[in-house]
């Protein structure tokens, strides 16, 4: 298991707990974990020393994997996400099923997808999101139209957009729906201004 938030990067501080789902009814499923980190289904198959973990929780290491040995063939799961990164949106159930070669294939969900042929599953939480608002004050009377860019670390954003101020809009112009949080962390977004008028170039 791979979790990621939807910029790609990788997310920690995030857990799974793991049902059989048989006849509608949904089973919770012990967990065992051994000094190797890999997580068990079954302790017969966990390697000498494994503890059985008291929350049955499947918790991604900090560089947002976690490896599950031991899903029964012929058998539907419901892998739930029950812990969530501050931030972000949880994952709803996600329904996989084995089938009798030990093939994996997935119930549709938009969070989560099949890589490696089946061996791997990744699954994507999405931040929860905020608008951003520029807004224009000239102290000097100037009272030019001024366009500006979102800023990600002082990165330019260019996926959102240049805005123009103006006194058409009020000199307020925003952007909508962005990230409040990016790999697991706040984002620090701030305002650049990129022309001023009709064709002056300016970066602050």
């Amino acid at each position: 298991i791979s979790k990621v938030d939807d910029s790609g990067a990788s997310l920690t501080d995030v857990s799974f707990r793991l049902y059989k789902v048989e006849n509608g009814t949904q089973t919770p499923q012990n967990i065992w974990l051994g000094s190797d980190g890999v997580y068990y289904t079954n302790s017969d198959i966990a390697p000498e020393g494994a503890q059985q973990v008291p929350s049955g929780y499947i918790t991604v290491d900090s560089n947002g994997y976690a490896d599950l040995v031991g899903l029964d063939n012929s058998t539907t799961y419901s892998l739930v996400e029950e812990v969530t990164p501050t931030g972000y949106i949880s994952a709803d159930p996600i329904v996989l099923t084995v089938d009798a070669k030990g093939g994996i294939t997935l119930a549709q969900n938009d969070a989560a997808e099949l890589l490696g042929g089946g061996a791997s599953l990744r699954v994507t939480n999405t931040s929860v999101t905020m608008d951003v608002t520029a807004v224009k004050q000239w102290l000097d009377g100037t009272d030019l139209p001024v366009k500006v860019k979102l800023t990600l670390d002082g990165s330019p954003q260019d996926e959102y957009g240049e805005l123009t101020l103006s006194a058409d809009n009020n000199w307020t112009a925003t952007w909508e729906d962005v990230p409040v949080y990016i790999g697991g962390q706040q984002a620090n977004y701030s305002v650049m201004e990129t022309w001023i008028g009709d064709n002056t170039a300016y970066n602050h």
